[in-house]
């Protein structure tokens, strides 16, 4: 069974170096940290062997959820930890009230697409030259 808890500051270090593995403009430790302390945010993650493996964040405004982060540890990827991030935050939002959920991602990533399109997030645009090496982000959307 795998089990998600509520983000709270002693998880930042832990976030902070899977942000630094997985993304070219990682949010700090001292970012993470203020975002588990939000009212507007869900926050949560997934901890193994006392080190966290996977976590996500959205903010919370008018019934929507806007994705900030989902990653996986590298050495913990491949095994499933994705499906079960997507299934704990779906189930978040909805517990929350939310009704519909967003993110951006790399045109690129195709792992991640899938992984949103399997959960039944739909392209609904492109922001153009979104990330710093100008390439583009596809959006995605979920009612839910």
């Amino acid at each position: 069974m795998t089990e998600f808890e509520d983000m709270t500051a002693a998880h930042a270090a832990d976030i902070a170096a899977i942000e630094s593995a997985t993304f070219a403009e990682p949010w700090s430790e001292k970012a993470v940290a203020a975002l588990a302390g939000e009212s507007r945010a869900i926050a949560r993650v997934l901890v193994k062997d006392g080190k966290v493996a996977a976590y996500y964040s959205m903010y919370v405004v008018e019934g929507e959820g806007y994705v900030n982060n989902l990653a996986v540890a590298p050495d913990r990827r491949g095994k499933g930890l994705g499906d079960a991030l997507m299934r704990d935050m779906m189930y978040a939002a909805s517990l929350s009230g939310v009704t519909a959920l967003t993110l951006e991602v790399r045109e690129s990533n195709a792992a991640a697409r899938s992984l949103y399109e399997k959960y039944g997030f739909k392209p609904a645009g492109v922001r153009k030259n979104f990330y710093p090496d100008k390439e583009n982000a596809v959006i995605y959307w979920l009612d839910i």
